[in-house]
């Protein structure tokens, strides 16, 4: 943000500013022939530059205030709190005469507070400035073992007033201080850091007054220069330390900027990878699917196909669907291979979504057949057989246009109990269906070939569907092969054309009367019955079928019962 330079920018004004005005007091002669007092030209330079370097520090430190309250920034807030210890400690030495200040000479103790919660918080605010409890670990704990050794050293000049050895304690500070300091800046130059250079010529105004102060110790410089340099020093090192600190936060956002940046590319890539994982497993699932139906996974429990081992099964109660092509053997003759398979596609595109569309899926393909599973209410079914039959008519409509002869195809329904589960070995397995019911459905399938139907479908069926919605005949109890006991077969006609249809209706009761009496074994009248219904409706499968029949029950000669069930040896 600008404003961020903008507040440094005024703080690093004022402190140039600041700095001439304390190097011009410094060196402020005595007016020519005018002697002042003898203590007079000393304090009151000295005062009037000490009093303009804690106003510009005073500047300084409310910038750093107002910055990290502004960014809640804890360097800014360190940086201020050493600059307030190092104001006041510089308020309460200021010089009221040349041999006494603010601070009572007597009080030490408190002039040793403030001087090392200076320092202390210096120190905080370069080792959180460099990070060097992270990237310096060894520095870091150096120089905190230091300040523990300096420390020591003020704690032992306050237990012994009258010993000197105070200054040899700053020296060894700004040694064991500026030394690793200034290798880590030096170190982060080399890498780059744009902010490690204010900071270093900066912490160089630091060294500068640090070594005045320890030499006046040692009485190797002046005592006023060493007063003067250390206050140079320390306004130098606040005001760059405001410019590193502005660059650090320039730099630290800039960083977040671009690693926010980083960030969001890297989502954007990953979610992007997870698009395209997540759309090549759709493509393998919609794959396996092709083989291996959902809705079968689903009716056992699975949710991927991954997750179904071998053995796995689970009893439902669904209707079960066969339906075949009618004499497909023949009309293979006349194709080639190539035709063949051409003919089954186009055929089965069409019955797929039918099943689909009525909460059905196809189980297997058998050749020129399918196995359809319908595990709602067998309504379901009954309506996607009757579709079956319209969307046939549809396509032997285009077969005849492009001169090709027209398919028929039968369907038989069960309903019951079925297994559907896996089986197979560990190398290869496969979903299947077993029960009785399969076994029936099959059969029934069989049986509109020998009824000459398109609709065959047991009692089971009828029983939990809305039958009034249908057109129904009724075709007796049949034994199938492979069952034990009859089942009742029902013709549906509502897939018939319309003219077929409407015939089968007004015939109705006439074929239900025929077939009472071919049930109580009247073969001769029922014979007659069915022989005018077929003479009326010649397309009519059934009629023709129990004709047949009464003719060759009529024409046995050997002993028989008769229990109104015909049977069937046939597949």
């Amino acid at each position: 943000m600008k404003t961020t330079p903008r507040l440094v920018a005024y703080g690093v004004l004022y402190s140039l500013v600041s700095v001439l005005a304390i190097v011009l007091l410094s060196s402020l002669p005595a007016a020519p022939g005018v002697q002042p007092p003898p203590d007079y030209g000393y304090s009151l330079v000295r005062l009037i530059s000490q009093l303009v370097f804690i106003g510009f520090y005073a500047g300084l430190a409310l910038t750093s205030i107002l910055m990290a309250l502004y960014l809640r920034d804890n360097l800014f807030a360190l940086n201020a709190m050493a600059m307030l210890f190092f104001l006041t400690f510089q308020s309460l030495n200021l010089p009221i005469s040349q041999h006494a200040t603010l601070l009572l000479a007597s009080n030490t103790y408190t002039q040793a507070l403030f001087e090392e919660s200076f320092f202390f918080c210096h120190m905080a605010f370069v080792t959180a400035f460099y990070r060097l409890y992270k990237h310096y670990p060894i520095t870091f704990t150096a120089i905190w073992l230091l300040q523990f050794v300096d420390l020591v050293w003020v704690l032992e000049k306050l237990s012994h007033p009258n010993m000197d050895s105070r200054g040899y304690g700053v020296i060894a500070v700004v040694v064991t201080w500026c030394c690793p300091v200034l290798f880590v800046s030096i170190h982060k130059i080399i890498q780059g850091d744009k902010a490690a250079r204010l900071f270093m010529l900066g912490y160089l105004g630091f060294v500068v007054g640090q070594f005045s102060n320890a030499l006046s110790f040692a009485h190797l410089v002046p005592a006023t220069f060493a007063h003067y340099a250390f206050l140079w020093g320390i306004a130098f090192d606040g005001a760059l330390f405001q410019c590193a600190l502005a660059e650090r936060v320039r730099l630290d956002r800039v960083e977040r900027r671009e690693a926010q940046q980083a960030h969001a590319a890297a989502q954007t890539s990953l979610l992007r990878l997870q698009e395209e994982t997540l759309e090549v497993l759709r493509e393998h699932n919609t794959a396996f699917a092709r083989f291996v139906p959902t809705e079968f996974l689903q009716e056992m429990g699975r949710s991927d196909i991954v997750n179904v081992e071998l053995g796995d099964h689970v009893l439902r109660e669904m209707s079960v669907m066969f339906s075949d092509i009618r004499s497909f053997t023949e009309l293979s003759n006349r194709m080639t291979t190539g035709e063949t398979f051409d003919f089954l596609n186009t055929y089965l595109r069409r019955i797929g979504p039918v099943v689909r569309l009525h909460e059905g899926f196809i189980d297997k393909y058998l050749g020129d057949g399918v196995m359809a599973l319908f595990s709602r209410s067998p309504g379901n079914a009954l309506d996607a057989a009757v579709a079956m039959q319209r969307e046939i008519r549809v396509f032997n409509e285009s077969r005849v246009q492009a001169g090709a002869a027209p398919i028929a195809a039968g369907i038989g329904i069960h309903f019951g109990s079925v297994m559907l589960g896996t089986i197979g070995e560990n190398e290869r397995f496969d979903t299947t269906v077993i029960s009785e019911v399969v076994n029936i459905a099959s059969r029934l399938e069989g049986l509109t070939k020998l009824f000459r139907t398109p609709i065959l479908v047991s009692g089971s069926v009828l029983a939990l569907a809305e039958a009034h919605r249908y057109q129904v005949r009724s075709l007796g109890a049949v034994v199938v092969q492979g069952a034990a006991r009859p089942i009742d077969v029902f013709e549906i006609y509502d897939g018939d054309r319309q003219e077929e249809l409407e015939a089968k209706l007004r015939h109705a009761p006439a074929f239900e009367e025929a077939h009472k009496r071919y049930r109580a074994g009247d073969f001769a009248a029922a014979g007659a019955d069915f022989e005018t219904i077929y003479a009326a409706c010649p397309f009519d499968g059934p009629a023709r079928f129990f004709r047949d029949d009464c003719v060759r029950m009529s024409n046995r000669t050997d002993t028989f019962e008769w229990d109104g069930v015909s049977r069937f040896d046939e597949k």
